[in-house]
């Protein structure tokens, strides 16, 4: 950065800038840059994570629903045919015998669904606690960057007025 300066018949360019202090500068703006990205894909990873948490909560909702509204005979549930192709939305694989009525489905295959669907959320909760204290630490190093490159440019705005000052001298 150089500043052109016109007083008393001095005219003179200065430079109050060493390059390195330049390169720093470029260094900083790039690093705090870099977490800005990272954090912006890790807030769109963490968007994803949360609709799939909350797609689980309604597929393990939907088969509660299917345990409490249909009674068990033998270890099977009578479920309709609406309720079925939903059932094979959550899992194309779901075994089920086809009734006058509707199909038959094994209780302990929905109960199994169930529990899978628990563990899917218990390992996103984990991950997204993960992630948290991965934000907290490039916010930290963000924090940090922007506080060096603050100083930096404290140290280059005083070594400019020295120099105006003692050219005005």
């Amino acid at each position: 950065m150089n500043i052109q300066i016109n007083t008393i018949g001095l005219n003179t360019t200065i430079s109050p800038t060493s390059s390195w202090d330049e390169e720093e500068s470029d260094y900083l703006i790039l690093l705090i840059d870099s977490y800005d990205n990272e954090l912006s894909e890790i807030t769109t990873n963490l968007k994803e994570q949360l609709s799939q948490k909350q797609e689980i909560n309604q597929e393990i909702g939907f088969l509660e629903s299917l345990l409490n509204s249909y009674s068990v005979t033998l270890g099977y549930l009578e479920i309709s045919k609406e309720d079925y192709e939903t059932l094979q939305k959550i899992n194309p694989e779901i075994a089920a015998t086809a009734t006058d009525t509707g199909y038959l489905v094994e209780k302990t295959s929905i109960e199994d669904l169930i529990k899978t669907g628990e563990d899917n959320l218990s390992q996103l909760t984990a991950d997204a606690e993960i992630v948290s204290l991965q934000i907290q630490s490039l916010v930290d190093k963000r924090k940090n960057a922007i506080t060096l490159f603050s100083g930096l440019l404290a140290s280059k705005n005083e070594t400019l007025m020295s120099i105006i000052r003692n050219l005005k001298t």
